[in-house]
């Protein structure tokens, strides 16, 4: 369970890089 929060997390805080970037 906890990996998958750590893996969910990740994908969180690319998603945001992402829009950062995209700003």
């Amino acid at each position: 369970v906890e990996i998958r929060d750590v893996h969910k997390s990740f994908g969180e805080q690319q998603v945001l890089h992402g829009v950062d970037l995209m700003v």
